[in-house]
């Protein structure tokens, strides 16, 4: 793994992206009674797939993180990534803001509502606030305190205690993103850890398979949040960090799981042309990922609220969700100032 574009690394990224819309489908795309009873809460695939595929996300974009900061200012990088996340918040937030209050933005606007509406873009599109919160802070780290882990717990214990599920959902990915940061500062293991993939990926494996034995509904973040002091289900405060050590553990346990995997099959893959249209998906995962939302919530729920139960169903969506996010890509990048106003 190095500086240059890393096929692998977009591969594994765009597989997470598919797998991220298989369960977004999951939830969406199996009816009225399926989604109003929650009980994709206990369905293994999107057991198995929530598990992971975001501090998946999260570890990669540590990795790649660490390349930035090598590369850019503090200034330069703090005005790349507010802009490239800000911009995509902003114009798809007022996209979702339309589409739910299917009412004109500025029509009638009162304060109450400008409040409601700067917290509607606030409470969307949570994976990009929480990146962007935790490169500010690697990046202070980085800078002021140069690199010093003791500073880098005190923040991860500064985690457990945010007082709302919202601002749990925004800082849970730290400890993934900050690993894969100082996984690749100290990049001399990661030759160890090619020659043993084997090996990672058989004990991987079976400790991925028992955790998921154990693996319930209160282990969402979404339904648990992670403050240790009040916690959101009424639970003591030792049980809060059972759940959030858990929730820890089998996420790094599935992702190292999914990066082995995937690396061998990639590896041992003689006709790489295969892997070209997971790498494009990669590559165009925060297009990809704005897009989804749009197309799963405000179009594909609409259109099965009589659907039932069924995988098949749900496959063929993910294709569909895919292939008009392609779509979508292919047109922004005709028209490079709409691209740009929608990406920064």
């Amino acid at each position: 793994m190095g500086k240059d574009r890393n096929e692998y690394l977009d591969v594994v990224k765009g597989i997470a992206i598919i797998l991220m819309i298989f369960a977004h489908c999951i939830v969406s795309g199996n009816g009225d009674f399926f989604s109003k009873k929650e009980l994709f809460w206990d369905d293994i695939l999107f057991k198995i797939i929530y598990s992971f595929h975001m501090p998946l996300f999260a570890l990669v974009s540590g990795y790649l993180y660490y390349f930035t900061l090598e590369k850019y200012s503090l200034k330069n990088i703090l005005i790349k990534k507010i802009k490239s996340f800000l911009h995509p918040i902003v114009i798809f937030g007022i996209y979702r803001y339309l589409l739910m209050r299917k009412s004109l933005l500025f029509k009638d606007m009162t304060l109450s509502k400008i409040y409601d509406f700067i917290f509607f873009l606030f409470d969307g599109y949570w994976f990009l606030w929480s990146i962007l919160f935790i490169t500010i802070i690697v990046l202070f780290v980085n800078k002021f305190f140069n690199d010093n882990i003791k500073v880098y717990i005190v923040f991860f214990l500064l985690t457990l205690i945010v007082p709302t599920r919202v601002l749990s959902l925004r800082i849970f990915l730290y400890p993934f993103f900050v690993v894969g940061y100082f996984f690749c500062k100290h990049n001399k293991i990661i030759d160890r850890v090619k020659r043993n993939i084997i090996c990672i990926l058989g004990i991987s494996s079976v400790v991925f398979i028992c955790l998921l034995f154990l693996y319930n509904k209160n282990m969402y973040i979404y339904v648990s949040g992670m403050t240790i002091i009040n916690p959101i289900l009424n639970i003591s405060s030792l049980e809060q960090i059972y759940i959030d050590l858990f929730r820890i553990i089998i996420g790094f346990v599935g992702s190292i799981f999914t990066l082995s995997i995937i690396y061998e099959i990639h590896y041992l893959t003689k006709d790489k042309r295969i892997w070209k249209h997971f790498s494009y998906i990669g590559k165009n995962s925060l297009k990809f990922y704005c897009f989804q939302e749009i197309l799963i919530v405000f179009f594909l729920k609409p259109y099965t609220t009589d659907f039932q139960k069924n995988y098949i169903n749900n496959f063929i969506e993910t294709i569909i969700i895919i292939l008009i996010c392609i779509f979508l890509d292919k047109i922004l990048s005709k028209f490079k100032k709409l691209e740009k106003i929608h990406f920064g």
